[in-house]
């Protein structure tokens, strides 16, 4: 689909859509920063401390990379590696958005193809791959990587819209 759209052209319509990710991990280990604190993630999905993290557990996904977005020396390297992983200074997407307190990343995509090319990258598997190669690269140690589509509906509703477009 995102091939026919680039076939269609620049006369095409511009709409886009827009994605939220929560993102989290079994296990996360900032292994750059300088303490150690170990955080479990308990039942109610909350994370605590600081310094270095070793995060475990699954409650709630997002409270696991949560707690690196409060460190000051995690904080910059974590959102670089999720920029890279999505790609930012793009034209065609709005540089990815991080919500503090949990790692949720906001993409919005100005145009349909940049909308089909992003969830075609995620259901295929390639943006788990390009975060987990960025968050090793930015220092962080990560095993069962998960990421998730929190408005699916959304994504389907707007997938639907694009393909009745074309």
């Amino acid at each position: 689909m995102a091939k026919a759209l680039a076939e269609i052209g620049k006369t095409a319509i511009k709409k886009g859509g827009k994605f939220v990710f929560r993102i989290g991990a079994t296990t996360a280990i900032d292994v750059r920063a300088q303490a150690e604190v170990k955080v479990d993630v308990r039942a109610n999905g909350r994370a605590s401390g600081s310094g270095r993290a070793t995060i475990h557990g699954h409650a709630d996904i997002s409270a696991n990379f949560g707690i690196f977005l409060e460190n000051e020396d995690s904080r910059p390297r974590l959102v670089d590696a999720v920029n890279k992983g999505f790609g930012y200074n793009r034209k065609d997407q709005k540089d990815p958005g991080i919500t503090k307190g949990s790692l949720r990343v906001t993409l919005h995509c100005l145009t349909d193809e940049r909308f089909l090319k992003v969830l075609d990258d995620y259901n295929s598997g390639e943006i788990k791959k390009s975060l987990g190669e960025e968050f090793e690269n930015a220092g962080f140690k990560v095993e069962g990587l998960k990421i998730e589509i929190e408005n699916m509906g959304e994504v389907r509703d707007t997938k639907e819209a694009i393909t009745k477009r074309y």
